[in-house]
This record gives structure tokens, sequence and C-alpha cells, in this order.
């Protein structure tokens, strides 16, 4: 008679016999109970942070033959989100959710990173060294909206130095 569950307490063999009076016993039923492994958690080949448009994040997880599924919107990666195969472009600020799963084992923990884009570095028209006098230097930046500030005298720009409009004449 059935009477409570048992916790099984792994590694562990469990035996069991069914008995009735006026019947022959059953069999012995058997089995065993190991610790059921994990995967190991998701790395991501880009520390966290400030990174330029276009920067290609790998993941990886130690445990051969895992499956790595990942988020992009915040929510909680499982065997049903988008399985990741290639790295990932980042083009915008964003939080990424991974998890490993292998059959037969317990899923990793979610790993999880986040990024920023950060301003591209200004480009000058003209290569550093010697030019002509009145060369016409412009400056360009590949982020939007981005405002560019310079100076003329060695010291590092601020958002209080002068701001870019147009060609300078060097």
């Amino acid at each position: 008679e059935y009477k409570a569950a048992i916790i099984v307490m792994p590694p562990m063999t469990l035996k069991a016999i069914a008995v009735k009076d006026g019947m022959n016993n059953s069999a012995v039923a058997s089995a065993n109970y190991t610790i059921k492994g994990t995967v190991a958690i998701p790395v991501f080949g880009v520390a966290p942070g400030a990174v330029n448009s276009g920067t290609s994040v790998i993941i990886s997880c130690a445990t051969e033959g895992a499956r790595i599924y990942y988020t992009t919107d915040g929510t909680k990666p499982t065997a049903s989100s988008k399985e990741y195969t290639t790295a990932i472009s980042i083009t915008a600020d964003v939080t990424i959710k991974a998890i490993a799963i292998k059959s037969g084992m317990n899923d990793s923990a979610v790993a999880s990173v986040s990024y920023t884009i950060k301003v591209a570095t200004p480009v000058f028209s003209v290569a550093s060294g010697a030019v002509e006098s009145e060369t016409s230097v412009t400056i360009t930046c590949n982020t939007e909206g981005a405002k560019i500030y310079y100076t003329t005298d060695g010291s590092n720009p601020t958002s209080s130095s002068t701001e870019y409009t147009g060609a300078i004449s060097v």
C-alpha cells in the first residue's frame, strides 16, 4: 500500500517489492538515481558597456553539445527563444539574455549582458602630417545627430570647446 513519497537523495539505488497475503510477492523493482548535471552558463565574448556600432558578440558555452537560446527584449530566454547560431551585431542599445540547454541535464542559469552604442570617433578629411598652407579640413562623424567639438591648441576637446560647423583652414 502506497503511504507517502520518498525523497530521493542521489546517488541512490531504490528497490521495492509489493506483498499481499495469499499472493506471491512481486518481482523486485529497482532504480538507480544520480545527480543530474547542470549546463555551464553562457559566456559573452565582449565585455558589457559602451561598444562601437556593429560590434559582433559571440556567445559560447563550455558544455559540449549544449544549445544556446537568447532574447534581446528583456524577457527570460527558453528553448522557444531564438537559437544562437552566429555572432550578434550590436547596432543599438541592448540587453542580451542567454541560456544553454542540453537534453538530460539541468538548464544553465541565465546570463545577461548590456551594451550601449558609443559615438563614433570623428574622422578628418586630411591625414595628419605636413600640408599646404590654407588646407581645408572637414570633420565627420558616422553617428547620426552627433555634435563635434574641436580645439586647435593641443588640448583635449570637451562639449565646452568650439563646436564644429564647417571646414577648418589649417
